[in-house]
């Protein structure tokens, strides 16, 4: 059998579809991303997959003790928490029903959950606008407060009133505010509508000796929604280790998820999507795993704009993050001005991530075209590249648009925040290995293109023609 056989390898689950190339004289092997796999046949946003581990350090919260129905307590919450707390711990359960919160719900001792029926079915709602209030307060005076889990209910500050944007007045600031707490965990949860922070972490408590603890620190959330708020989840620059399986970010009116000054945050199979500023903000930190996740309509406030805030994720706008790793991820990108905006980084590894829909920006009256998948901001401060050891592999899109020749995806490699800028490298020690794209052109055959390293810090652009011989 002679002809040409392309096969786009990345590391996804299996889902495999066969395909005849643009002229009909190429077979085409493709093996879909896991996510478009999931789509393709019907299913959703999954939280964790069956046989799915936690990462070392993940604890689940304790659920010893008392067990408290909240009828028992003539529908007072706060009163049924206490009586748990004082018994040492255990579970508030809330059955199905509408909850008008009036004053923050605080959580204050150890082992303590508080479960719902579900998230369509338990939700508690703010009873009018205070927007100096959180709806629940994880809290202890001089001690962080172990063991507490929330679960399988809502969280709502939605108002019957409509803004100017057309979307509802918020009235609570905040969803849950955590403040030095250890091994927290949301599981099946919504929060939406709330004036700042879906799920805000402080470091306001102070031991007896008058230090503060350091944060809140193993924090799980399992297949949660975070939805309308100011940002669905910020980590406020403190704390260690976060882990986020499942669940969506999406339609806040700043970021999904905003997280900086924090070590040991784990992301796998959420989606971060149709947020008004970058959908991801890592501003500083290290050990950043981002794995299988989904990223889509991000930065509305700026698609087509060609602002360089245009982009699903940005590392390091405030310190050098380190040791980032973004993997198996599908990005669409279609109107974004890059993928992602990297300015301060150490050790950034990019693998096995997927883009649909990639198209280059026409800024201006020129039609200067910007578009690219990485944009760099590099500096050096006092001698130092701000960016060094960044490491990109088999980064795979299906479609380039608005590129005329292979010579235009220069820029999507790599811009230096210039739109002239096309393939030379800024970063300190960087590399790209198996970057392919397909370029689409009106009126030609598609064509496969791979970068190549051609001098130091140097890449192009050239055609794959595989041909498999013929026995």
């Amino acid at each position: 059998m002679g002809g040409n056989f392309n096969v786009k390898e990345l590391r996804y689950i299996s889902g495999f579809q066969m395909k005849p190339y643009a002229d009909g004289a190429c077979l085409f092997l493709e093996r879909l991303p896991r996510r478009s796999f999931l789509k393709h046949i019907g299913v959703g946003s999954i939280a964790v997959l069956a046989g799915t581990q936690m990462a070392s350090g993940a604890v689940e919260a304790s659920t010893t003790g008392s067990f408290v129905n909240i009828n028992d307590y003539n529908g007072d919450i706060q009163s049924a928490i206490n009586a748990v707390q004082e018994a040492g711990g255990g579970e508030v359960y809330l059955p199905a029903g509408r909850y008008e919160i009036s004053n923050t719900l605080t959580i204050s001792g150890h082992n303590v959950t508080l479960r719902g029926a579900g998230k369509a079915a338990t939700v508690l709602h703010a009873s009018g606008p205070d927007s100096t209030k959180s709806m629940i307060l994880i809290k202890h005076n001089t001690d962080r407060v172990y063991n507490a889990k929330i679960s399988d209910l809502t969280l709502s500050a939605k108002s019957n009133q409509a803004g100017a944007d057309g979307e509802f007045v918020p009235w609570f600031q905040h969803g849950i505010v955590l403040d030095s707490s250890h091994n927290f965990q949301l599981n099946n949860v919504r929060i939406e509508y709330f004036i700042n922070d879906g799920l805000r972490f402080e470091n306001k408590t102070k031991n007896s000796a008058g230090n503060l603890h350091g944060g809140p620190d193993q924090v799980v959330l399992l297949n949660c929604q975070m939805n309308r708020c100011g940002n669905g989840m910020n980590t406020n620059d403190t704390g260690h280790s976060t882990h986020i399986y499942g669940g969506t970010f999406d339609w806040n009116r700043s970021h999904g998820i905003l997280t900086g000054g924090r070590n040991s945050v784990f992301i796998k199979d959420a989606d971060v999507e149709h947020n008004r500023d970058v959908g991801l903000k890592i501003t500083s930190g290290a050990n950043i795993t981002i794995r299988d996740c989904t990223f889509e309509e991000n930065a509305t406030t700026y698609i087509l704009t060609g602002q360089t805030q245009c982009v699903h994720i940005w590392i390091g706008s405030n310190a050098v993050a380190k040791s980032i790793v973004i993997d198996g991820c599908f990005f669409y990108a279609k109107s974004m001005r890059a993928l992602l905006r990297l300015d301060k980084g150490e050790g950034v590894t990019l693998t096995n991530n997927y883009v649909h829909k990639a198209d280059q920006f026409l800024l201006g009256s020129a039609g200067q075209k910007v578009g690219c998948f990485v944009l760099t901001a590099h500096s050096v401060v006092n001698g130092t590249p701000m960016l060094k050891d960044i490491y990109y592999e088999d980064f795979l899109t299906d479609t380039i648009t608005n590129a005329a020749s292979p010579i235009d995806n220069t820029r999507y490699v790599v811009s230096n925040l210039k739109p002239t800028a096309v393939s030379a490298l800024p970063e300190a020690n960087a590399s790209i290995r198996g970057f392919i794209v397909r370029l689409t052109v009106p009126g030609k055959p598609d064509e496969l293109h791979m970068c190549v390293q051609v001098a130091a810090d140097l890449y192009k652009w050239a055609k794959i023609n595989l041909t498999i011989p013929t026995n």
